[in-house]
């Protein structure tokens, strides 16, 4: 096994990209998504990238972007991420590995440290158990909890029968009902931003987005993602670039996603927006907005989320993912779920004393809910 280490990005850039030509990733992973989160949130947050390419023989087998962090003068390894824009995070595969059998992951953590010795812990979150169809070695081996879910929609005939054979009749004729309500009003129109759009209609949705994302962490006194200028430009940058040129077919290697900026007009007022991305099999459902509590009885999200299950699925997308989060609406549209991972492992002598000092700490804590949620019972009874 031979470890080639990249202490930046931009070092990394050439072999990051001709990697992801024949591999399976998520575009979280890819190096447009992370670089372009490194140069508007990570580099001002202190973010220190280690890329790491793992060949074995004559053949590279996986590309890890990762990080070292600090914790309480512990040095942590993590992918290269945040918990705010990576949904998923992990490894990228060479398509040629077909189970993790191909590679020893348990091993594999050990030679990292003595290729890079300045990390005492590995911490790995939001780890999906797939890379599309290739098992995720690193969610399944040791030490690995399960940390959460992300549900979708995976379709294998045509959208429209599938939406009038499984949807429940009640949803579909209240949509047909919510829209002729609309179409009272004015005109209803569905717009993707490409790179046909002009750059002030670009600018217009991206704002109309920003407002409306703003107002419901308000609503719901959530974290305001947007309050950091930092995170408006890495989504505004995103939507600069050509990844929103829509000329990703299925099948396409040479760009391996789009982003996917969408609106939903009603005359001249945008009512609901969705921020999104996709590739070559799935639909990625992130970010849906709408414009306020006044126009939420005409299910305005509802709306736009159709028009975007009709045009992916259209465009042959076979998976239109939910991603992460437990909203009941889900449970609505979803016939499928993937089970998420996190790995916690000690490497150096200070990373065991740390980890047997978190193990009590979660141990006396789950111990003392167990106590409260009892006495609760027995007070009820």
């Amino acid at each position: 096994m031979i470890i080639t280490i990249f202490k930046s990005i931009e070092e990394a850039k050439d072999t990051w990209i001709a990697f992801q030509k024949d591999s399976d990733f998520y575009p979280f992973q890819s190096y447009e998504w992370i670089y372009t989160w490194y140069k508007t949130v990570g580099k001002k947050n202190g973010v220190v990238p280690v890329i790491f390419k793992i060949t074995i023989g004559d053949e590279d087998r996986l590309l890890l972007p990762m990080k070292v962090v600090r914790r309480k003068g512990l040095r942590v390894l993590k992918w290269l991420s945040d918990d705010k824009v990576f949904d998923y995070q992990g490894p990228i595969i060479k398509r040629k590995i077909s189970s993790i059998g191909d590679v020893d992951y348990r091993k594999l953590v050990k030679r990292l440290h003595q290729s890079f010795p300045f990390f005492d812990y590995v911490d790995l979150l939001s780890q999906p158990e797939d890379i599309h169809e290739v098992p995720n070695g690193f969610a399944l081996i040791g030490n690995c909890n399960k940390q959460c879910f992300a549900r979708y929609l995976k379709i294998d005939n045509d959208w429209k029968s599938y939406y009038e054979k499984e949807i429940d009749s009640k949803i579909r004729r209240d949509t047909v009902r919510q829209k002729e309500r609309l179409q009272k009003i004015d005109e209803l129109k569905f717009v993707i931003v490409d790179n046909y759009t002009k750059e002030s209609d670009i600018e217009k949705v991206y704002s109309a987005f920003v407002m409306q994302k703003e107002r419901r962490y308000q609503e719901t006194n959530f974290y305001n993602l947007f309050a950091d200028e930092g995170y408006r430009k890495f989504y505004r940058r995103l939507l600069s670039s050509e990844l929103i040129d829509g000329s990703l077919n299925v099948g396409d290697d040479a760009k391996k996603f789009n982003v996917h900026l969408s609106a939903l007009y009603l005359g001249r007022e945008i009512i609901a927006t969705h921020f999104g991305l996709y590739d070559e099999k799935r639909y990625y459902y992130l970010m849906p907005t709408y414009k306020s509590k006044e126009i939420a009885k005409y299910s305005p999200g509802r709306i736009l989320m159709l028009y975007l299950m009709e045009w992916a699925f259209d465009r042959g997308v076979k998976i239109f993912d939910f991603t992460i989060g437990a909203e009941q609406y889900k449970d609505t549209w979803c016939n499928g779920y993937m089970n998420f991972y996190r790995h916690e492992e000690p490497i150096t002598y200070k990373g065991n004393l740390y980890h047997c000092l978190l193990q009590s700490k979660r141990w006396m804590k789950s111990s003392i809910n167990k106590l409260f949620h009892n006495e609760r019972c027995e007070g009820a009874m």
